[in-house]
């Protein structure tokens, strides 16, 4: 792990440690699962998440339509800053209907969830013809309760995807490679790290109650003591 320097915003550019699983499990669904492109339109809920920021300036970089979706203002204000092109608020509309506003009736063609649940099928029915998916999270820890009509006949490809199980199995040997193109592009302020805010080591459990009450944009860092 690469010593840090960290503070409140955005991170500066020696700052690494949050990068690994966020930055790795955004870079590998966008470019290795859904193979993203500069004509796709991709679907991102939980915009204001670790990944959701990662998966915003690595979409807006290849030069795709990034559809930021969040629970708040704020949220969405931080995924605009970010590049996100449209942004809309997740708890106030009905989803699929909004997309389909949005994007002339003609679907998103690829779909970043973070979410499950509700997101999951609704982004499903927001789904192109030929649409491409990557799921990989639950957070919601509600049933994904999904029609299959709003994807086979799409031809659409969904991905199941989990970094740990991943590298565990021996299955990313690019992994490293993917890092560093990352770290480049972090050191030379091409992409940014949000950071919402830092806890000392024995203060974890507060900054999981705060990750549960699902206000944080960004990271937050656990930080251990200076080594003397």
């Amino acid at each position: 792990m690469i010593q840090s320097r960290y503070r409140t915003g955005l991170v500066d550019d020696t700052c690494f440690d949050p990068l690994p699983v966020s930055r790795l499990t955004a870079w590998y669904c966008l470019h290795r699962l859904i193979r993203l492109r500069p004509d796709d339109t991709l679907l991102i809920p939980a915009a204001a998440s670790g990944v959701g920021t990662a998966a915003i300036q690595i979409a807006r970089h290849v030069g795709a339509t990034v559809i930021a979706a969040a629970s708040s203002a704020e949220k969405l204000a931080l995924a605009a800053r970010l590049g996100a092109n449209i942004t809309v608020n997740y708890a106030e509309i009905n989803l699929p209907e909004a997309l389909r506003d949005i994007t002339e009736n003609k679907g998103v063609t690829a779909f970043l969830d973070t979410v499950g649940g509700q997101t999951f099928a609704d982004g499903l029915k927001a789904l192109a013809p030929f649409g491409r998916v990557a799921a990989l999270a639950n957070v919601t820890l509600e049933p994904s309760l999904i029609n299959v009509r709003d994807f086979y006949p799409k031809n659409a490809h969904i991905y199941g995807f989990q970094l740990g199980n991943l590298m565990a199995a021996g299955r990313y040997p690019e992994a490293r490679t993917d890092l560093e193109a990352i770290l480049a592009q972090v050191a030379t302020g091409v992409f940014q790290v949000p950071i919402a805010g830092t806890f000392p080591l024995a203060a974890a459990a507060a900054a999981h109650e705060q990750l549960e009450s699902r206000t944080v944009m960004g990271k937050l860092l656990l930080v251990t003591p200076a080594q003397t």
